[in-house]
C-alpha cells in the first residue's frame, strides 16, 4: 500500500509526452523499491505455515489463485475431502493483479458457458458467504472495419442462442453508451450489458468461504516440497500414478493432484517428470490520473483491431492489452508474490498509440500507477486442462493466457466432473492438456514460436481457414518434398504439416513453404527474455499471402483450386495423404467389442491381422 502510494503521489505530473520521451525515470526509480521479487523487501523470505496436515485426503489443490479456490470449492461440493496449498498468501501469483474483465460472447459455445457459469457463481457466493466479487457495469466491443463487424454480430447471434443479453450499436450509440471515445473511424459495436468485472481477492475469498463450510482446508505459506509416484502395470504396459505430497515436513497420501500453480505450473510438473506446454511472460496495464465523465458504470471496452482495452476503475481507466514484442519470464522465481516487473515503455507504447487514437483525451493524462506482473501462455492460447496423459492422478488446471479470472469458476467445475464421473460436462477438448502432439509439445523452440504467435494474436479475428506461421515444418510426412514440389500449401494440425491445397504456380522451388518463423518482424535482434537471435524479417513470404487470402467468413481466395480439386475427386482418382490423423490403440480383453462400439464400420474377428477397415 505504501509503494502504490508513492507512485500516486510522485506521478501526479508525469504527462503521455513525458513517459513517451523517455525522460520519465521517476516510475522506473519507485517501480525499483517495489522490486523485481515481489512488494515484500528483498531478502525477507516467507515462513513456513507450522500447522498440522492431514495425513490423507482425496485431492490435493496446489496454488491459492482464482483457479485452485475454484477446484477446491466444487470438489468438495462433489463429495470429496480436499486440501487447498498455497506457498504464499492467496491470489499471491497472478490473480491479485489480474483486470478481472468477464466476457461472455466467444466464439467457442464452451466459452459461452464456462463464462456464463463464473458469473451466476459471483452471484450465487455473494449470496451464501456475503463476499462480494461481482460489478454488472457491462462489456462493449469495437469494431474497426466489416469483417470484425462481421464477427461480432456471428458472437452476437451465438450469445443470444445462450441468453446472453446483447445489441449491435451504431457508431453514433457507442458514442451516447461512452461519450469519451472516438467513433470517427469504426463501423459499429456490441454491448452485452449483463457482463462486469470479477474482484480477484473477492472471489477467491469466496470460494474460500464456500469451499471450507463444506470441510475442505486452506493452507497458506505453504510451498509443495515434492510428489510421491509409484509405478504399476496395466496389460504388461509400465504406468505410474500419484501417491502423496509432501510439504510442511509432513506428507499428505492422495490419488490426486491439480496443479493450479498459472505461471509457476512448470516447477510443480518438474517435480513429476512431466513436461507441459507454458511459458511465462511479462502482461502489463496502466491507470490513468482521474478523468472527468469516467465513473465505475462505463462498460469494459475492447478494440480487437487496436489490440487494446479500457477497464474503469473508480474515475480513472486501466489501460491493457497485447503488444507484438512481449517479453518472455523464463527463469521464474518461486518466491515472486504479490510482485511486479519494471514496466517496458518502449513496448508497452505499442498499445498506448491505441489507446490514444480510441481516447485522445488519454494524450493529456498523467499516468497514476503501472501494473506488469506474470501471466502463463501457451501455444494455442488455449488453457492446460485434465488429467495427464502419462501420470495418473496429476491433473492440470494452469495455462490460462491471461483469461483464467473468467474461466476460473467454470472449469473449477469440470475438473470436479472429469475426477469424479470420469469426463467434463462439457466439450472442451480444446482446452484438454491431452490435445498436443508429444514432440511438438516437449518442444522448446515449438513451444516458444507458437506461445509468441498466440499471444501477438491474441485480438485478432478468429477466421475459421487461418493458419499459424510459427512452429511450422516440425513433423512431416515422407511426400512432404514431394508435394512441395507440386505446389502443396500445406495446413497445420498439432505441429504436423498436411495437404491443404495445390497451387501448381507455386511448383517451382518450394514456393508454396512456410518460412522460418519471423515473429512478424517484432524484435530487432533476440526474442525479448529469451537467449534467442530472431531471422530477418521477411520482405515477401508467398504462403503468408495465400493465408492471408483465407481469413474471411466467405468464400477464400483460393476457392476456385480447391473447386478443381474437388471435381478430379469426384470425376477421376486421387491420393489423400493422410499421415497426420491420430493413431490410438486398444489393448485388452474387449478391445474388440470397443472398436465395434466406436465405429460404423463392423470390426468384427473375420478381419485378419494387419487388415484395414474403412469406417
Amino acid at each position: 500500500a505504501q509503494a502504490w502510494a508513492q507512485i500516486d503521489v510522485g506521478l501526479k505530473s508525469t504527462t503521455k509526452t513525458d513517459f513517451l520521451s523517455g525522460t520519465s525515470d521517476m516510475f522506473s526509480k519507485l517501480a525499483r523499491r517495489i522490486g523485481a521479487r515481489g512488494i515484500l523487501p528483498r531478502g525477507v523470505r516467507r515462513k513456513s505455515s507450522g500447522v498440522e496436515l492431514p495425513s490423507e485426503v482425496d485431492a490435493v489443490i496446489i496454488g491459492g489463485g482464482s483457479l485452485g479456490s475454484s477446484c477446491a470449492y466444487h470438489l468438495q461440493q462433489r463429495g470429496m475431502r480436499t486440501i487447498l496449498l498455497e506457498a504464499h498468501q492467496l491470489t499471491a501469483g497472478t490473480t491479485w493483479h489480474t483486470a478481472g474483465m468477464l466476457w461472455r460472447l466467444r466464439p467457442s459455445d464452451a466459452d459461452v458457458e464456462l463464462n456464463t457459469y463464473a458469473r451466476d457463481m459471483c452471484i450465487k457466493l455473494e449470496e451464501e458467504t456475503g463476499v462480494n466479487s461481482w460489478t454488472e457495469n457491462g462489456g462493449l466491443f469495437i469494431a474497426c472495419n466489416k469483417e470484425r463487424l462481421d464477427e461480432y454480430k456471428r458472437l452476437w447471434t451465438l450469445g443470444d442462442y445462450y441468453g446472453v443479453e446483447s445489441r449491435m450499436l451504431s457508431p453514433q450509440e457507442t458514442k451516447e453508451l461512452y461519450p469519451i471515445l472516438n467513433v470517427d473511424d469504426i463501423y459499429g459495436a456490441v454491448h452485452s450489458p449483463t457482463d462486469g468485472t470479477i474482484d480477484p481477492a473477492g472471489v477467491v475469498n469466496a470460494y474460500k468461504r464456500a469451499a471450507e463450510k463444506l470441510g475442505s482446508r486452506f493452507v497458506e505459506n505453504c510451498p509443495v516440497e515434492s510428489i510421491d509416484t509409484e509405478s504399476y502395470s496395466v496389460h504388461g504396459k509400465p504406468q505410474r500414478r500419484v501417491t502423496a505430497v509432501h510439504a510442511n515436513g509432513q506428507q499428505i497420501k492422495t490419488k490426486y493432484v491439480i496443479n493450479c500453480t498459472g505461471a509457476w505450473a512448470n516447477a510443480i510438473a518438474d517435480m513429476v517428470q512431466v513436461k507441459i506446454p507454458l511459458r511465462a511472460m511479462k502482461h502489463a496495464y496502466i491507470v490513468t490520473e482521474a478523468i472527468e465523465g469516467v465513473h465505475p458504470g462505463l462498460p469494459n471496452m475492447r478494440d480487437h483491431d487496436l489490440s487494446i482495452y479500457f477497464k474503469t476503475q473508480g474515475d480513472s481507466l486501466a489501460l491493457g492489452g497485447y503488444e507484438q514484442n512481449p517479453e518472455f519470464w523464463p527463469n521464474v522465481d518461486p518466491e515472486f508474490h504479490f510482485g511486479l516487473f519494471d514496466l517496458d515503455w518502449d513496448t508497452f507504447n505499442q498499445n498506448l498509440e491505441g489507446h490514444i487514437q480510441r481516447c485522445p483525451l488519454i494524450e493529456t493524462l498523467g499516468i497514476k500507477s503501472t501494473v506488469c506482473g506474470p501471466e502463463s501462455f501457451t501455444p494455442d492460447h488455449k488453457a492446460l486442462v485434465g488429467p495427464d496423459v502419462d501420470l495418473r492422478g496429476f491433473v492440470h488446471c494452469c495455462g490460462f493466457n491471461s483469461m483464467g479470472m473468467m474461466l476460473g469458476g467454470g472449469v473449477g467445475r469440470e475438473v470436479a466432473s472429469w475426477i469424479v464421473d470420469g469426463s467434463p460436462t462439457l466439450d472442451i477438448f480444446s482446452m484438454d492438456v491431452a490435445r498436443f502432439h508429444p514432440s511438438s509439445s516437449r518442444d522448446d523452440r515449438w513451444v516458444e514460436d507458437r506461445t509468441h504467435e498466440s499471444y501477438a494474436k491474441t485480438y485478432s479475428v478468429v477466421f475459421p481457414h487461418d493458419e499459424p506461421l510459427a512452429g511450422r515444418s516440425f513433423r512431416t510426412s515422407a511426400l512432404y518434398d514431394t508435394l512441395l514440389g507440386h505446389g502443396c500449401v500445406y495446413q497445420s494440425r498439432q505441429g504436423f504439416e498436411r495437404p491443404g491445397w495445390f497451387d501448381p504456380s507455386l511448383a517451382a522451388n518450394h514456393a508454396a513453404e512456410c518460412k522460418e518463423y519471423d515473429f512478424y518482424g517484432a524484435y530487432e535482434e533476440t526474442v525479448s527474455g529469451l537467449d534467442r537471435a530472431v531471422p530477418t524479417a521477411h520482405e515477401e513470404h508467398a504462403y503468408h499471402q495465400l493465408i492471408e487470402g483465407e481469413c474471411t467468413f466467405g468464400w477464400g481466395k483460393n476457392v476456385t483450386l480447391v473447386e478443381e480439386e474437388c471435381v478430379a475427386a469426384r470425376n477421376g482418382v486421387v491420393v489423400f495423404d493422410q499421415s497426420y490423423f491420430g493413431k490410438f490403440f486398444l489393448e485388452g480383453p474387449e478391445a474388440m467389442q470397443a472398436a465395434d462400439w466406436l465405429c460404423t464400420a463392423k470390426m468384427g474377428d473375420s478381419r485378419p491381422i494387419g487388415g484395414v477397415a474403412y469406417t
